[in-house]
């Protein structure tokens, strides 16, 4: 058989299988990197955070999510998890950020959490200490 895919000659049967295996491993990772808005829990998010040692911070006031969204560095942040979500929240939208908190409790809560574990290279301290004081304080809008 003489057959053409894509102006190539007709790859191997070896060459096809290896081919359709990356698409499904692409199309499988590009899944799990981009959720979807459902919020499913994460049971390997658990496992690394289980044993993580995360910092208190002094709260000399309650910020509200105005304050959180203004602090230096937290901009950045919202450049992946903006109106788009591609990280899984939308840091734009205070009802979507609040859904990853357990308000008046930081260390319980996935926002919190994420700054340290996956997120760490990427915030600096005073994103950090607003996020854990915006949750201390009951994640107020």
């Amino acid at each position: 058989m003489n057959r053409k895919y894509f102006g190539t000659q007709s790859l191997p049967k070896q060459a096809r299988y290896g081919i359709f295996a990356l698409l499904l491993a692409f199309s499988s990772a590009s899944s799990f990197f981009c959720e979807n808005s459902s919020k499913k829990p994460d049971p390997a998010f658990n496992l690394v955070t289980a044993n993580m040692t995360l910092p208190t911070y002094t709260c000399t006031s309650v910020p509200s999510f105005a304050d959180l969204t203004s602090t230096p560095g937290f901009s950045s942040c919202q450049g992946c998890h903006g109106a788009s979500a591609h990280g899984g929240v939308n840091l734009t939208d205070y009802n979507s950020t609040k859904a990853d908190t357990v308000p008046g409790q930081p260390h319980q809560s996935r926002l919190f959490q994420t700054l340290f574990g996956i997120m760490a290279g990427y915030t600096n301290n005073s994103v950090k200490q607003a996020v854990y004081c915006w949750i201390q304080g009951g994640s107020s809008p």
